[in-house]
């Protein structure tokens, strides 16, 4: 759930996100509790590197979203060190 411009983790381990850009909550919306709304190009949700997003074994990420419109190479979800560092993992739409 975000109250303001936080997000908080459901899991517990305290991997909270911080807000950027025109994002709002929907209550109603998402599968479990509400959803995110991301109004705008530059809208998304930032969370800071903890030990326990790294995985050295097979692991399941997994998502839902709802897109009005998809721009190219649209980032869904994504964790990486730097663009061209390889130790990472990322889901986009093109």
């Amino acid at each position: 759930k975000i109250p303001g411009t936080n997000a908080t983790d459901s899991s517990g381990n305290g991997n909270h996100a911080t807000a950027t850009g025109a994002l709002s909550w929907q209550p109603d919306g998402g599968i479990l509790t509400g959803a995110a709304s991301f109004n705008g190009t530059d809208s998304y949700l930032t969370v800071p590197d903890n030990n326990l997003l790294d995985s050295t074994s097979a692991f399941t990420l997994s998502f839902w979203f709802k897109a009005n419109t998809l721009g190219n190479n649209t980032g869904l979800v994504s964790k990486r060190v730097s663009f061209d560092n390889n130790n990472s993992y990322s889901t986009f739409l093109g």
